[in-house]
């Protein structure tokens, strides 16, 4: 997750005269670059979220700044956490000649970080573990079906393969009802089996 918003300055000129005596991944146009002392909001990514939308909030973040291309990389560089201004440093010497090059470098550092969102498969794959209730694997289920196309009658044919074997039957009892009722005709009925002393469905054996 990434930091809260903090104020932070814009560059200490002790710190920034350092590190360009040093060498800097800044080709010399972009070094050159100099601006008023002012202060913005950041987003400091922490190498662990999705560096999509860091950008996205940082280019918010920086919206006044947007055609000055010189002065968003100068910007970003402020938006990286610890580790991430680690990682800025390690480029070559005077490689970076672009904010969106810096963009490119930036996303294929943390690429592994990119969430891509849930297929066919993923659902096909989906199984209700044995102890797992049928309200927390239906949570689980829904978060992926959102995202995929199926009708209504494909979705609750997904769902039923998905089930533990004694959820077969009671799931048909339901079958005519639209999927969103269905589910919470089921999520009341376990409730029920629970508050009266049984945690599971009755057992029933699917029919090979």
């Amino acid at each position: 997750m990434v930091e809260p918003l903090k104020r932070l300055t814009l560059l200490s000129k002790e710190r920034e005269g350092e590190q360009l005596d040093e060498g800097h991944p800044f080709c010399a146009k972009i070094k050159s670059k100099t601006w008023e002392r002012e202060y913005i909001d950041f987003n400091k990514y922490d190498c662990s979220s999705d560096p999509r939308m860091h950008i996205t909030i940082f280019e918010e973040a920086i919206s006044n700044h947007q055609n000055d291309t010189d002065m968003l990389e100068r910007l970003f560089q402020l938006s990286l956490g610890e580790e991430a201004f680690e990682w800025f440093y390690s480029l070559e010497n005077q490689s970076i000649k672009s904010y969106e090059q810096l963009k490119q470098n930036f996303l294929t550092q943390y690429q592994h970080n990119i969430k891509r969102k849930p297929t066919l498969v993923d659902l096909e794959i989906m199984r209700q573990d044995e102890n797992q209730s049928f309200n927390e694997f239906v949570t689980t289920w829904n978060k992926v079906a959102t995202f995929i196309n199926l009708s209504e009658k494909e979705l609750k044919h997904m769902l039923i393969k998905s089930f533990k074997d004694e959820m077969v039957l009671e799931f048909f009892n339901y079958l005519e009802q639209p999927l969103a009722e269905m589910i919470m005709s089921m999520i009341q009925k376990e409730k029920h089996m629970v508050k009266f002393g049984s945690s599971k469905f009755k057992r029933r054996k699917r029919n090979h």
